[in-house]
């Protein structure tokens, strides 16, 4: 029997709406998405997140339309359309053992792509190539993609965090598309004021944009140094009132993974499922609790942002 747990620690979307009519107040909350990246990746990425989502404190995730993968993540997507997915808009591909291509033909967005037809490996590479409304025709490839397999996204996210680490006209770009196709795009605070100084906000509609006020996610020198546990400990701890969301990557540490991620010491399979044992252990719970965090998805944020705007 499916459950739609839009919180796991026993606050309802029900009570966070009433709370906020009558207070219409939240400064003082800790609100938390805990977001799985890379649905689509891996069979194992797609089992492992489902679980995630299912039996542990994971309250969404997003889908990479370009990988192998997609069409086993769509269908249980598909299968599980009560829980909170979005697409993860992927303009790289970051593994030199698995490589990926774009969603539109590849003749629409040349500097995407390597000599190969590729995707770029990393950020840098991307922005220095990569055209804008050649980065447009592919971000609503991804979109469409989805949407004609006849699922809703509740959000649109970056891989990477690549849209939001250039121009203004790219985040500008990025909202846009989401605002044509009227899905909330997750939004950095700081690439808020960059869009803002740049003069774009008279030609988007906020309510399609989800700004963020911290984004949290592992570090490789904390992992290193104090192990993954305490350092997911460290982050619940210092979360910080207002909208929060916490990235984390959820596979299993099997043969699939390890041939995929062979070529990294960080963000590998093992690093993966360290992500899935520790969301969905029992003990995490308590570090939730005694932080007075409140979990919620993209659909909770958004039937909150509503009722703040009226």
């Amino acid at each position: 029997m499916k459950t739609n747990k839009l919180t796991i620690i026993g606050v309802s979307v029900v009570a966070l709406i009433l709370v906020f009519s009558i207070s219409k107040f939240f400064t003082t909350e800790k609100f938390l998405i805990i977001h799985s990246d890379d649905l689509g990746l891996s069979s194992s990425h797609n089992s492992a997140t489902i679980l995630a989502m299912r039996e542990g404190l994971v309250t969404s995730a997003s889908l990479m339309v370009p990988c192998p993968k997609r069409d086993e993540a769509i269908e249980l997507w598909r299968e599980n359309d009560d829980l909170d997915i979005g697409i993860h808009l992927t303009v790289t591909n970051e593994w030199e053992n698995y490589r990926w291509g774009g969603v539109a033909d590849p003749n629409l967005i040349s500097s995407l792509l390597d000599d190969e037809g590729y995707m770029y490996p990393n950020c840098k590479i991307f922005l220095e190539n990569a055209e804008l409304d050649e980065i447009e025709i592919e971000l609503r490839a991804q979109i469409e993609y989805v949407l004609e397999k006849g699922l809703v996204p509740t959000h649109l996210d970056a891989h990477m965090t690549c849209l939001f680490r250039g121009s203004a006209e790219l985040l500008f770009t990025y909202l846009k598309v989401a605002q044509d196709y009227e899905i909330l795009a997750m939004l950095p605070k700081t690439s808020f004021e960059q869009i803002k100084s740049a003069g774009y906000l008279d030609q988007l509609d906020l309510k399609y944009i989800g700004i963020i006020d911290q984004l949290y996610i592992a570090d490789e020198q904390e992992y290193d140094k104090k192990g993954m546990e305490q350092l997911y400990i460290d982050i619940l701890n210092e979360v910080k009132p207002g909208f929060n969301v916490l990235l984390i990557h959820t596979s299993y540490d099997d043969l699939e993974m390890k041939k995929i991620t062979s070529d990294t010491k960080h963000w590998g399979s093992q690093w993966r499922e360290e992500d899935l044992k520790f969301f969905t252990s029992s003990k995490t719970y308590k570090y939730i609790f005694e932080n007075n965090i409140q979990l919620i998805n993209w659909k909770v944020f958004r039937k909150i942002k509503e009722l703040y705007e009226q």
